[in-house]
C-alpha cells in the first residue's frame, strides 16, 4: 500500500480543469495507473483513494493506492510526484491494532439513500446530529469507534460534470479521536475508504499518532 503527494502546477490547463470538474480530477488521476486498463471498476480494484490539500499557496493530493503512481505520465497532465513522495504504508497494517487511539480527519458525505422507482438517490444529511449518527455507525462496522468527533468545515459542494449530466457531491470534514476495534475491518476502512464519492475525493481516512 503506496501514500503519494502529488502537487498540481496551477499554471497546466488540465490542472485548472480537474480544479473546476471533480471527474476531470478523477480521469486525470486515473491515468497514473496503467493497471487502470481493461478493468470495469478500475479505482476500486486498484483501491485508489485522495483528497485535495491546499497549504502555503500550493495545492496538491494526497492519494492511497495499492500501486504507485506513474510519475511520468501524471507529469505530462502537471501532476507531480517523485519516489521522495511516496511512501509505502503497508507497515501500517501490524501497527493498525485493537484498542490503538489515533487522531482523524476525513472529508467525507454523510448520505441517506432512499429508494423509488426501481433507483435509488442519495440525499446529503442536513441535521448534524444525523450526520454525527452516520459517522458513529461508520465506525461501528467500519471497526473504530469515535471517541471525540466534531465537524471542521461547513457544507463543501463538489461540482463536475459525466456522460453530459451534472455531478454534485456535499461533504463535510470530520475530525476527532478514534480507537480500533476491529483490526480487518478497519484495515478496510483505511484502504478502501468510507462512504460515497471516493472516486470524487471523498472518504479517505487521514489517521495520526494521538
Amino acid at each position: 500500500m503506496y501514500l503519494s503527494k502529488i502537487v498540481l502546477d496551477l499554471r497546466h490547463p488540465s490542472v485548472r480543469q480537474a480544479l473546476r470538474d471533480v471527474n476531470d480530477m478523477h480521469r486525470n488521476l486515473m491515468a497514473g495507473f496503467a493497471m487502470n486498463v481493461g478493468r470495469e471498476t478500475p479505482r476500486a480494484d486498484m483501491q485508489v483513494l485522495y483528497r485535495v490539500f491546499e497549504q502555503h499557496e500550493q495545492v496538491y493530493l494526497l492519494v492511497s493506492s495499492m500501486e504507485k503512481p506513474n510519475a511520468e505520465v501524471l507529469a505530462r497532465r502537471g501532476f507531480r510526484t517523485d519516489d521522495t513522495m511516496i511512501r509505502d504504508v503497508s507497515a501500517l497494517r501490524g501497527v493498525f491494532t485493537v484498542g490503538r487511539t489515533l487522531r482523524f480527519e476525513m472529508l467525507a458525505s454523510p448520505c441517506r439513500k432512499v429508494s423509488g422507482d426501481g433507483n435509488s438517490r442519495r440525499f446529503y444529511l442536513e441535521k448534524p446530529e444525523e450526520r454525527a449518527a452516520w459517522l458513529r455507525r461508520k465506525g461501528e462496522t467500519g471497526g473504530f469507534e469515535v471517541l471525540s468527533g466534531y465537524e471542521s468545515s461547513s457544507r463543501i459542494d463538489l461540482l463536475g460534470h459525466r456522460n453530459g449530466a451534472d455531478v454534485k457531491n456535499s461533504a463535510v470534514l470530520f475530525s476527532g479521536v478514534l480507537k480500533i476495534t476491529d483490526e480487518d475491518a478497519f484495515w478496510k476502512s483505511y484502504t478502501q475508504g468510507i462512504g460515497p464519492g471516493k472516486a470524487y475525493g471523498l472518504g479517505m481516512l487521514n489517521v495520526a499518532n494521538d
